[in-house]
């Protein structure tokens, strides 16, 4: 238990709320995956990408070493979380409440990656 640090506490919430959102949408439930223009259409491509994100954003935490490969590992995601950050509010319907709740677990990855490359454990 000495790995888990609260930016690796913060990265496993925002995973476990993308696979959520993955699992929810492929049983059907109406979210809006509204991202760089994938529309509700394509939820049948979708749902497969946001599980498989999520288990990534679970296992690199965890089983990369600290040092130079954590730094690395943990800018790329940081990088990932502010690219999907910025897509689910370009051409985003402000009054759905999904905009926000899909936008809620990339800021907390975000904010855990970039702690990570700051404490390196």
């Amino acid at each position: 238990m000495k790995t888990l640090t609260w930016p690796k506490i913060l990265m496993l919430i925002g995973a476990t709320w993308i696979i959520l959102i993955g699992i929810l949408s492929a049983a059907g439930v109406a979210v809006s995956l509204s991202i760089y223009g994938w529309g509700n259409d394509k939820v049948s491509l979708i749902w497969p990408l946001l599980l498989i994100l999520g288990i990534l954003y679970i296992l690199i935490p965890f089983s990369v070493k600290p040092g130079i490969w954590s730094f690395i590992w943990g800018s790329v995601i940081t990088g990932l979380a502010i690219i999907f950050l910025i897509g689910f509010f370009v051409n985003a319907d402000y009054k759905s409440v999904w905009t926000y709740l899909g936008a809620v677990p990339n800021l907390l990855i975000g904010i855990g990656a970039l702690g990570w490359v700051l404490i390196r454990k």
